[in-house]
């Protein structure tokens, strides 16, 4: 804890630290390795030994720069020197394994020194980050302290580098596993199921797969910004969320603890179990991930086609953006089909349906925005075709939502659900069932008024919009059909609905509709 709570140079300091001891145990595995075979053949070879002074001489070299040591302590480095004088000097057996036991016992004392002097250092330093930390507390609050303090540590740099680290480890370990004959069939398999199978076994323990969950938030974010890039180009930032990739990390950690990832894996079934569970957990990520981009662009790569200055360049882009949104899920879908157990599949299968959906509803909507741009006259009626489409894709994807949380009510009832699980539930039944039920009602409602209001209105004649000679001054485009305000102003009839869902006046003199007598404006 002393060492986590340490600033970034010293952490740096402590990594140099493990460093110069590995360097040092290399020292001792080499030097115990040929006071063995020295025992077994009493003659020397002079070659290897001057081999090994040379090596030697330059890892001691490396261990003092990285301790960097420079006091009479450095000499302890330079121990392992000894055994191999004394067997170049063919001494015998047992002095040079005294001058070996000689050896380790310096360099012994050596590291305890240090850590004893790490150590103290380090609780000294704690002592006084928890008083500031403390202070800070009271006055900003606990969870911008805890954030300050990661980014300060860079706990998140670290647990990646962990991540990456231990998948590097356990790729070389089971691929060159030849002693357990239940593993040595790992090496066989494809490679994106032995690739599956490695990233199962990195999770075995809480430190694996919250660094598999950080690793996760960093790959999404990096894959915003590639996304981001591709519609901007190298000028603009464009639009890219943290949040997305916090929660895409959370999203992981809760799935990989109710599918049961933790824990080791003693047999070849259970090894690919594992993995075989950590591919559809996979899945659900993708699907998580493209849900979260595509609502991310889909508000930016709208305004490519209502754009009039866009060029051809932005709208292949856009386009391009949503048909591989497209063709990933259904290829995802597609995957899931071959899946024995379909129980688990089911929700990935809706989610991917319901973003199908959305996405072909926003191809469709950016054709039309596109049309009506190049068109000599407006489509007067393209609000309520968009607000048609809409409403029958936010139904299907509240019917999908709906199906979901019964789902999850039977399995609650039958006991399936852990006890991680029923808060996500909970937050998603009320998110995506009941909030969406109450804004899809609302919108329903606001626009039954405002169809009803509108009603109430006169519509103008074609003499009377010829007098007018004017544009509606909601949307600026030139007028075929319009209705009168009760103060005599004309508008387009779908844009003063979409104003009428927002106020209840007239978007040019902002009096009430329906509080003006026709009498009123005639005497004014």
């Amino acid at each position: 804890m002393a060492a986590i709570l340490l600033p970034q140079d010293h952490l740096f300091s402590v990594y140099k630290y493990l460093c110069g001891a590995a360097l040092m145990f290399m020292m001792h595995f080499y030097t115990h390795d040929l006071i063995d075979k020295s025992t077994n053949h009493p003659y020397n070879n002079d070659t290897k030994i001057v081999l090994y002074f040379i090596i030697f001489g330059l890892a001691e070299l490396l261990a003092l720069y990285l301790f960097k040591e420079k006091t009479w302590k450095k000499y302890f480095l330079m121990a392992y020197h000894l055994p191999l004088i004394t067997r170049f000097l063919e001494l015998p057996a047992t002095v040079t394994g005294c001058s070996f036991h000689l050896a380790d016992g310096l360099v012994c004392s050596y590291f305890i020194y240090l850590a004893i002097n790490m150590f103290i250092t380090a609780v000294d330093k704690m002592k006084k980050r928890v008083t500031i930390w403390t202070y800070l507390v009271n006055i900003f609050g606990f969870f911008p302290v805890i954030k300050s303090i990661a980014d300060s540590i860079h706990l998140t740099q670290q647990l990646l580098l962990f991540y990456f680290v231990s998948f590097a480890y356990k790729l070389y370990y089971y691929t060159a596993q030849t002693s357990d004959v239940n593993l040595v069939p790992l090496s066989k398999l494809d490679c994106t199921t032995f690739m599956f199978v490695i990233a199962g076994q990195c999770c075995k323990t809480y430190v694996g797969l919250v660094s598999m969950c950080v690793a996760t938030s960093y790959l999404s974010h990096y894959l915003s910004r590639l996304v981001n890039l591709y519609l901007y180009g190298w000028k603009s930032t464009g639009i890219v969320s943290d949040i997305s990739g916090v929660m895409l990390g959370v999203f992981v950690f809760v799935l990989s603890v109710s599918a049961g990832i933790l824990g080791p894996s003693n047999s070849l079934n259970e090894f690919l179990l594992k993995g075989a569970v950590f591919k559809i957990l996979l899945m659900y990520l993708a699907s998580f991930f493209i849900g979260c981009t595509y609502e991310m662009v889909d508000p930016a790569i709208l305004t490519f086609s209502a754009m009039p200055t866009s060029k051809p360049l932005k709208h292949c882009r856009g386009l391009t953006l949503y048909m591989f949104f497209l063709v990933f899920t259904i290829y995802m879908i597609y995957k899931l089909q071959q899946y024995d157990d379909i129980s688990l599949s089911i929700p990935l299968i809706i989610i991917g349906f319901s973003t199908c959906l959305q996405v072909m509803a926003s191809i469709v909507i950016y054709l039309l925005f596109v049309y009506d741009g190049v068109c000599s006259h407006s489509m007067e009626n393209l609000d309520d075709i968009i607000f048609y489409i809409r409403s029958i894709v936010r139904f299907l994807d509240f019917v999908g939502s709906v199906i979901l949380a019964c789902r999850g009510i039977w399995f609650i009832k039958n006991g399936a659900f852990s006890w991680i699980q029923i808060p996500f539930f909970i937050v998603h039944c009320y998110g995506n069932v009941w909030e969406r039920l109450k804004s899809g009602s609302r919108i329903v409602v606001l626009r039954r008024d405002a169809v009803k209001k509108l009603n109430a209105l006169e519509t103008a004649t074609n003499e009377q919009i010829r007098n007018c000679d004017d544009v509606c001054s909601i949307c600026i485009r030139q007028m075929s059909s319009a209705k009168i305000t009760p103060c005599g102003h004309l508008f387009h009839e779908t844009c003063l609905k979409k104003w009428i869902c927002v106020r209840d006046s007239c978007p040019l003199c902002l009096r009430k509709l329906y509080s003006l007598s026709p009498d009123t404006t005639q005497q004014e």
